[in-house]
């Protein structure tokens, strides 16, 4: 995202863009306790927009302060109560470009994912055109393609992506991927599905067939994962 607005959590299904009163404060010019007795005075205002969040961090001073964390109407409701000075100003243009940023951010990754269910499709239909039911392997076959996908595009497992975005149990990982990364699952997805479609399968089991396709992607797939970047949660 940027400095001057960031995500309310990783998980993009989630995810609002808030700013925090000390960004606030450090564009606009102004003592930091100037901000937060805005904020305080004029609490019953902002909460018309949803309930002002809030952490407590140590100050320069060596004790602690609250930090105020504001979507982006409570921003422009704050601002309204601020003197309008040059410095001012210039913020303003800075806090409007980076939210409208933002919005457009989660706005594209929102509809990369819509993208993504019909390549999920795709990919499922193909599965169980070419799965037989005996076995355990049909109920457990699209986590296991999932599963290659991610590896592939992500450079590591499931299990350490989820770690390294600090996703929560039960969470989908999908939900916390960048749009580039969102792009290259879909890309893959899509590719796997063509291949098993057009692929003669016929006599061979399921794994044989999995083996197919991840031997099929070690030849033609060249891996780009992106790095990960942590988000505020």
């Amino acid at each position: 995202m940027n400095e001057i607005v960031q995500l309310t959590t990783a998980d993009v299904s989630r995810a609002i863009p808030v700013t925090s009163s000390k960004t606030v404060a450090a564009y606009y010019k102004v003592q930091h306790a100037t901000v937060t007795k805005l904020v305080k005075r004029y609490e019953s205002d902002f909460n018309e927009f949803g309930k002002v969040g809030f952490e407590i961090r140590p100050s320069s001073r060596g004790q602690s302060e609250n930090v105020y964390w504001l979507n982006e109407e409570q921003f422009y409701l704050l601002v309204t109560y601020m003197k309008n000075t040059e410095a001012a100003r210039r913020a303003k243009i800075a806090f409007v470009k980076a939210f409208s940023f933002a919005k457009k951010e989660l706005l594209a990754r929102t509809q990369t994912r819509q993208i993504g269910k019909a390549a999920r499709l795709s990919i499922t239909d193909a599965i169980r055109g070419h799965v037989s039911p005996e076995g355990n392997f049909k109920k457990f076959a699209y986590g296991n393609y999932t599963k290659l996908v991610y590896k592939r595009v992500l450079g590591m497992d499931v299990k350490k992506a989820k770690e390294a975005r600090r996703v929560p149990e039960g969470g989908n990982l999908r939900d916390y991927l960048s749009i580039e990364e969102l792009d290259k699952v879909q890309e893959l997805e899509s590719k796997i599905a063509g291949f098993i479609e057009v692929s003669d399968t016929a006599g061979k089991d399921d794994k044989q067939i999995y083996q197919m396709v991840k031997a099929w992607i070690d030849k033609t797939w060249t891996p780009n994962p992106q790095p990960v970047l942590s988000a505020k949660e």
